[in-house]
């Protein structure tokens, strides 16, 4: 998958969390069991070898600052979010070792080889309205520095974009990326009115939210 797919798969884990920011509990041997499957397909798939021929060295929980999953691509934009999920180390029959980033059931090699980081092992996944909504409240949190709590949904109505810029471009040239569906969320914090602007993968702020 591609690394802006990546950022789809770690905002799963995101809402499977519930945004929270709690440390992951230590792994018994039977939670290890499907993390280090995962990463063993993971890299299989990644070579194009038998996973047989693969070699776990580590596994471990981590969570991840953001939804990169510690791996960000230069130029992109991640949520600052808790991410919970695994890195493991894979030994391959050369000897070679491939990093593992793992996080909502799937991830991918992060390795410093860019020319590889096409995977395919999940497929770039959408989001519900609530699911959308959850993360529009959620990076409206953060941005403001209160809790999620505090932040009220006013309305969500359905629309399409004509490009990948939701809208949101300005002056400035749309992204590439032909018309999607999607939704306009208003939320609320202390009389102010929010709008975010989401496609089926990511909500934005529109406009920008300025912070003192």
């Amino acid at each position: 998958m591609t690394r802006a797919a990546a950022a789809g798969l770690a905002v799963i884990g995101i809402l499977a969390a519930g945004c929270t920011t709690a440390q992951s509990p230590p792994m018994t041997e039977a939670s290890k069991e499907a993390p280090a499957g995962l990463a063993l397909e993971i890299v299989a798939e990644y070579l194009s070898v038998d996973a047989d021929e693969l070699e776990l060295l580590r596994i471990e929980p981590v969570e991840w600052r953001d939804s990169g999953i510690g791996c960000p691509d230069p130029g992109m934009d991640y949520l600052h979010v808790i991410t919970p999920g695994h890195f493991a180390l894979v030994r391959d029959a050369s000897g070679a070792t491939h990093r593992v980033h793992m996080a909502g059931g799937s991830g991918f090699v992060c390795e410093q080889d860019r020319a590889k980081s096409v995977q395919k092992v999940q497929p770039l996944p959408t989001f519900s309205q609530s699911q959308l909504e959850a993360l529009a409240r959620a990076d409206l949190a953060r941005r403001l520095g209160v809790p999620p709590g505090e932040i009220s949904l006013l309305g969500t109505r359905p629309t399409e974009w004509p490009d990948a810029s939701l809208g949101c471009a300005g002056d400035e040239a749309a992204p590439a990326g032909g018309a999607s569906k999607g939704f306009v969320v208003t939320l609320s914090h202390a009389g102010r009115r929010y709008t975010y602007h989401t496609d089926l993968r990511r909500a934005i702020p529109c406009p920008p939210i300025k912070t003192r």
